[in-house]
């Protein structure tokens, strides 16, 4: 690219800018961000920031922040396989999901109080003010892991000597019915508490072919209370408590590509899903996949100003509890083949302080520490079921003909259907029973038709992690010339983690040495006569086939977990790091700044909190990956007009020792990619060509390369060089980012008379084609089928009346245009994979009271 698109991009944007500066109308007012911790206007604040305000949340129909990304182009918010696993992207950029020994890279923050993981922030959203997304590391302003951006989320306060609530209901299709209320009740002068709630249900929109039940439906409620108390116009304290509670059958997944493990499937009378099953939303579960969700937590902030002094004192305080409890049937297939149950528990506590300097005069500055101890439990249960050892006898049967055949996979699905099915298992438990009672002398566990994956088996995890880390901030502002403003910023941050595990493999044949059985079998049972010849060479290609399917630990020399700490591992990660930003922002004119910023970030080693965690392995992957150091060049253009504002922002990001956090079919892959660079362009733009009319246009242009990534995750594909499990990625574009991303909208806002009015809103999202994953080849999954991009049309109309009642009847998904959202290889099946269909059309009305 290169650099002539991502200049040219930039030229494009800069025309739009100017061009829009030129108009003239009446003033639009400022928008009031909280971004550099203290109110500023959105124009004046030089940090790439998008916010979306109340009116747009409502209008818009955005519940959630997976809504959210419909509009601001450079945020990605991805649910996978169960309600708790809800990824963030910001420029490419993205944090851990489904393993818990990973936090966010984008820090999420609800009324300053930070949510350490994405299962701990997937509520509905609150009473929302606006809010923010930062982009680009945050810490010499915020605490804790926002080494490449951050969410914050403002409520808005009680409000004294106000009686007032709102009452909102709304229904669609699906049989979607969310109801909400709030109340705001003053008590005396100087108190007010404002107390708010949601209810909402849905069916699925997803088919299960053999339940008949639905899949990605909505069952939660929750519940906030808000006091506010103001003794004095100096103090202010704030309380905040907060319960939510999801109970959903979640989520729908669905094979992109059926390898042979899925004939082996369809050979024990199974079914399972297909490509065609993408654009119907059917699923194939033998039982429905649980979620159960509980978070609840308690936060107090003060802000007091020192009498005079115009210095500011903040404190926020906050304790908070996760509860996740899931259970899912990990084959998608209509046969009991594999259950996971998950079980996670977190405690979290925060504290910041902060003092922020006077507004005015030419240094401003700010000044603040973190402290976070969190406590993480986690455990897995992976079971195999009735038809686990039936379907692994297919598959061995399966597997062994494609070798003889040089993978003719027609002849051998016809000889698959055609022949019976030895029981290979019965023949290794033989073998293997013998070896364990003969050559290692011990009584053998071992038993011939009655072992091997036999239901209940498999593998069970307890994962602890206690992770306390404090960081130390400030950030100060200097006017050296009356246009001209310098800030630096430096923040020093500690973490320690201490980890322990007790995995317990039950699973015999995961157990199981077939190298060594195989030993024994040609050098023991062969010359004895006990093994003809072609029993020993027959023994031997399947004792070789049975190594290569062993679901865990097959290729460790014990066969089985080693569970930390130990003699070698202590299980402690325990560093820290200083960064820094520096910046330099010009007022071209009171309506138009220019800035350039270098900033870096960091955030802490990580953890693999999951089976697959073990000591370094011959690929050089292992339990523990090192920091993650992010350098960001700047360059921002704002301007703001009479009617509108334009925002240009030139970056270069680079990722060093970037955290990768892969599902590779039976665990994570936890490494390191030593260099990540992340070069684009973002335009965020208002324009009101005249009153009724106001246009939205937002641009997101991403250049990503991984410069170096020797030890990558390998995707199966055939062209892929693959070594002990990894594969050389570097020059590589990493999976799942876009090159294109815009949200477009208009909204036309009509007065109609007697107190009425109205408005219609139309967005168009866009994203151009993308591979999905790393772990996924580029021929099986693209973020789209049959298409170049992925568009979706999104609609709202309204009706305000004098009555406070508005009315509001919305679209989302207008044309029904089906994608994926990720993909990733089948769990325990080899050679297949599977992916997440985006949601199909919804639609509904929303009735909104307020008193």
């Amino acid at each position: 690219m290169p650099f002539k698109k991502l200049l040219g991009t930039s030229v494009l944007a800069m025309g739009a800018a100017s061009m829009l500066h030129a108009q003239n109308a009446t003033d639009n007012g400022d928008i009031i961000v909280t971004a550099a911790k203290r109110d500023q206007s959105l124009q004046s604040v030089p940090i790439s920031v998008s916010v979306t305000n109340a009116d747009t949340i409502q209008k818009a129909q955005i519940v959630d922040l997976i809504d959210l990304q419909s509009v601001v182009p450079s945020l990605k918010v991805i649910q996978l396989n169960n309600t708790s696993q809800t990824q963030f992207q910001i420029r490419g950029f993205a944090d851990g999901n489904g393993n818990l020994g990973l936090e966010n890279a984008v820090g999420l923050f609800v009324d300053g109080v930070y949510r350490s993981r994405s299962i701990s922030s997937l509520d509905d959203l609150p009473d929302v003010e606006r809010i923010e997304v930062l982009r680009g590391p945050q810490s010499t302003l915020f605490g804790k892991n926002v080494s490449v951006g951050a969410i914050s989320i403002t409520t808005k306060e009680p409000e004294l000597n106000h009686w007032g609530g709102v009452a909102e209901a709304t229904i669609g299709n699906y049989g979607e019915i969310l109801t909400k209320a709030l109340i705001n009740a003053p008590i005396g002068d100087k108190v007010a508490l404002r107390v708010s709630g949601s209810v909402e249900q849905r069916d699925g929109y997803f088919n299960d072919i053999v339940t008949g039940g639905t899949v990605n439906n909505r069952n939660r409620y929750q519940v906030r209370g808000d006091l506010l108390i103001k003794p004095s116009d100096d103090l202010k304290i704030r309380i905040i408590a907060d319960y939510s509670h999801i109970n959903e059958i979640c989520c729908g997944v669905v094979n992109i590509f059926n390898g042979p493990a899925s004939a082996a499937i369809q050979k024990i009378g199974g079914q399972v899903s297909g490509p065609q099953d993408i654009s119907t939303h059917q699923v194939v579960y033998n039982f429905d996949p649980t979620n159960l969700i509980r978070n609840q937590g308690i936060s107090g902030k003060i802000d007091y100003n020192l009498g005079g002094s115009g210095i500011k004192l903040t404190s926020i305080t906050a304790y908070r509890t996760t509860q996740n409890d899931t259970n899912q049937d990990i084959d998608f297939s209509s046969e009991d083949l594999f259950s996971n149950q998950v079980h996670d528990r977190l405690k979290t506590f925060t504290q910041e302080f902060r003092i922020t300097s006077p507004d005015k005069g030419p240094l401003t500055w700010l000044i603040g520490g973190f402290y976070e101890h969190e406590d993480v439990n986690t455990t897995r249960d992976i079971s195999y079921g009735k038809d686990a050892r039936n379907f692994v006898n297919a598959s061995i049967f399966y597997n062994g003909c494609l070798q003889q055949t040089g993978n003719n996979y027609a002849a051998c699905a016809n000889v698959l259907a055609a022949s019976p099915v030895p029981d290979y298992l019965a023949q290794a438990e033989a073998v293997t029973q013998a070896y364990q009672a003969n050559a290692l002398r011990m009584i053998p566990t071992v038993f011939p038709g009655q072992t091997f994956f036999a239901p209940g088996q498999a593998i069970q995890d307890a994962w602890g992690m206690t992770d306390e880390s404090y960081s130390i901030f400030g950030q100060a502002d200097w006017k050296p010339l009356p246009h001209l403003t310098l800030t630096g910023g430096i923040a020093y941050a500690h973490d320690r983690k201490a980890v322990n595990s007790n995995v317990v493999l039950s699973d015999q044949f995961s157990a199981t040495n077939f190298t060594a059985v195989n030993g024994f079998a040609q050098g023991v049972l062969l010359p004895a006569g006990l093994m003809t010849p072609t029993q020993a060479a027959q023994f031997a290609a399947l004792s070789a086939g049975l190594a290569g399917i062993q679901p865990f630990y097959a290729n460790t020399a014990n066969h089985g977990p080693v569970n930390i700490p130990n003699a070698t591992e202590s299980g402690i990660l325990d560093g820290g790091k200083a960064t820094y930003t520096a910046r330099a922002t010009y007022e071209i004119s009171h309506n138009v700044n220019l800035y350039a910023s270098y900033a870096t970030g960091w955030k802490a080693g990580s953890a693999n909190l999951s089976s697959d965690s073990r000591p370094v392995t011959a690929g050089g992957i292992g339990r523990f990956d090192l920091p993650e150091n992010i350098d960001v060049y700047e360059i921002g253009l704002k301007t703001k007009f009479h009617r509108g504002y334009a925002n240009l922002t030139v970056f270069d990001e680079i990722a060093h020792n970037f955290q990768t956090n892969s599902f590779i079919g039976a665990g994570y892959f936890l490494t390191n990619a030593p260099k990540e660079t992340v070069k684009g362009v973002e335009f965020d733009g208002v324009y009101n060509p005249f009153k009724p009319l106001t246009l939205g246009f937002n641009l997101s242009y991403l250049d990503a390369v991984y410069n170096s990534y020797p030890l990558g995750p390998c995707n199966g594909s055939a062209t892929q060089n693959c070594v002990n499990g990894t594969v050389d990625l570097s020059g590589m574009r990493p999976g799942g980012i876009p090159e294109w991303s815009t949200t477009t909208s208009a909204t036309w806002s009509q007065p109609l008379g007697g107190g009425y009015s109205g408005y219609i809103r139309g967005e168009w999202d866009y994203s151009s084609r993308t591979s999905i994953d790393d772990t996924t080849p580029v021929s099986v999954g693209t973020t789209n089928f049959g298409t170049y991009f992925v568009s979706q049309l999104n609609g709202s109309i309204g009706l305000d009346t004098p009555y406070k009642l508005t009315v509001n009847l919305w679209v989302r998904n207008l044309t029904n245009q089906v994608y994926l959202i990720s993909a990733f290889p089948t769990v325990l099946q080899s050679g297949s994979y599977s992916g997440y269909p985006s949601a199909p059309r919804t639609w509904g009305v929303t009735i909104r009271k307020s008193f």
